[in-house]
């Protein structure tokens, strides 16, 4: 999922720059980024039965509605990229605001999972 997190970072990048080089970079890191999500959600879903014996805290709980969030907001991400936006550097074009508010939403989801993942692996309280 770290990949994703990429995705606006280029696609930013792009827009600032005008480069349509690196707008597709981004699209190449949101296929391969959101190929990853589902094999990765199963990943998680094997640990947390294995490893917590399937026990229902709150913290597993946010962090496996959140990855089904990142999945949605992934794939939305993909259908705005790839099927309706014509002109990804136009930054008249609502679609593009819309899919630029996607990424950055989408960024903020992966960057809650990896945090929780991380007090699951580390915690400190």
């Amino acid at each position: 999922m770290g990949l994703l997190l990429s995705v606006p970072v280029f696609q930013f990048a792009g827009l600032a720059a005008g480069s349509l080089f690196t707008e597709w970079a981004a699209v190449c890191s949101l296929i391969l980024g959101s190929l990853v999500v589902p094999p990765s959600m199963v990943a998680g879903y094997f640990t947390w039965w294995i490893n917590y014996d399937r026990r229902e805290w709150p913290l597993i709980k946010i962090k496996r509605r959140l990855a089904w969030v990142v999945l949605v907001l992934a794939i939305c991400a993909l259908i705005l990229r790839c099927g309706l936006i014509a002109e990804p550097l136009q930054t008249r074009d609502p679609l593009v605001i819309l899919y630029c508010l996607n990424l950055c939403s989408l960024a903020a989801a992966i960057g809650i999972v990896g945090f929780l993942g991380g007090k699951l692996v580390f915690p400190y309280e």
